[in-house]
């Protein structure tokens, strides 16, 4: 059953997509990860008010930068 939907799956996703069931997967974790950055780095004026130690914002820079370097 597992199987036979995953078989369903792929060739939908190539008929429909016309890319492959790998490229459309690395496209989406690609978006995926670009949004997480962007939200990162621009976050809201309503964030600022959570209480955060002073580091965190730097940890969350330096976390992304070594997310790009590898």
């Amino acid at each position: 059953m597992a199987v036979e939907f995953m078989e369903t799956l792929k060739e939908n996703t190539s008929a429909n997509t016309g890319l492959s069931p790998n490229t459309l997967f690395t496209l989406f974790a690609t978006g995926v990860t670009v949004y997480y950055m962007l939200s990162v780095f621009f976050r809201g004026s309503s964030d600022h008010h959570q209480q955060h130690s002073p580091t965190s914002s730097e940890e969350d820079r330096c976390f992304i930068l070594d997310l790009i370097l590898l």
